[in-house]
């Protein structure tokens, strides 16, 4: 039996007598000249993005966030979700009770409401509070002894922050919307 000296001692021999060949039995390309690692893109200061977006029309104007429909009773509901804050329950009340615009009468009363409400117009620019309005106009057309006058006049004293006096700029322009026939 061969002791483990004598393997070790062929093992050895044979590593030996491996390293020792010449550089043409060693397999071709291996290893790889130094070049192959250096990057083959350009330098960032000469490299540019390719353009993945077609480039846009030039004929299109941007589009103005602030501008209002077209139409004055869609104009209205966009005012009042301006004012409620286009996720609240009060603006999709507000789309479900849309004016009828079809019809020129309630058109010219759209019109009218716009531009009282319109950033501009009487309404929004007044400094009384739009809360003290919304209720004094609901109890002098409803009569203060109704459940919605006492509600608002009761309310109006803790709606003090600039939100909720927005809000009531849309309650106050739909509830003068109320009256115009809808869809």
């Amino acid at each position: 039996m061969p002791t483990t000296r004598a393997v070790l001692v062929v093992a050895a021999a044979l590593a030996a007598a491996a390293c020792g060949r010449s550089v043409e039995d060693k397999i071709h390309g291996w290893p790889p000249p130094a070049a192959a690692f250096r990057d083959t893109v350009e330098p960032p200061d000469t490299w540019e993005p390719p353009d993945t977006l077609p480039p846009e029309p030039e004929d299109t104007a941007p589009v103005d966030p602030d501008a209002l429909p077209s139409e004055p009773c869609a104009a209205v509901v966009e005012l009042a979700c301006r004012y409620y804050g286009p996720y609240s329950d009060e603006c999709h009340e507000a789309q479900t009770r849309a004016p009828d615009g079809r019809d020129p009468e309630t058109a010219a009363a759209c019109a009218a409401l716009v531009e009282r409400y319109a950033a501009g117009g009487e309404e929004a620019e007044s400094r009384v509070n739009p809360c003290r309005r919304y209720a004094r106009l609901m109890c002098k057309e409803l009569g203060r002894e109704t459940q919605a006058c006492q509600r608002a006049s009761a309310v109006v004293a803790r709606l003090v922050y600039a939100r909720e006096k927005r809000a009531c700029l849309g309650d106050l322009l739909m509830f003068e919307a109320r009256t115009l026939p809808h869809r």
